[in-house]
């Protein structure tokens, strides 16, 4: 969990290499119940849509890591980093945060639902 004081909204960066069932847009849908997202474009200088980016995940790409990579390379093979802004007050950005975390769990508890079921 993570803050940005230049965002316009929340906004997520999703690493999912594998492409796994992605929580990204579930995470969103949560948010949103709280706090605007940010539907810029570009965001942090990477091609963003609907508030997620995912960015290129080739370490040759990104000469200074940052901890989602070496999570990536070394822990996960799925990532999730939530950004709240900053400008906004804190009690926004707390609820913000949680409703993300909030939505990963639901999303996780769902897709163990289905692997039970089948």
């Amino acid at each position: 969990m993570h803050e940005d004081w230049e965002a316009h909204g929340f906004y997520l960066y999703e690493l999912n290499p594998e492409n796994r069932p992605s929580f990204a847009e579930l995470i969103i849908a949560e948010v949103a119940k709280v706090c605007p997202i940010d539907h810029s474009e570009l965001i942090e200088g990477r091609p963003s849509q609907g508030g997620i980016i995912r960015p290129s995940i080739d370490p040759r790409s990104r000469p200074q890591w940052p901890e989602a990579f070496f999570l990536l390379t070394h822990k996960t093979r799925l990532s999730y980093t939530l950004e709240a802004p900053s400008d906004f007050p804190l009690g926004g950005r707390v609820s913000a945060l949680v409703a993300g975390v909030r939505g990963a769990l639901r999303g996780l508890a769902e897709s163990q639902e289905k692997r039970e079921l089948s």
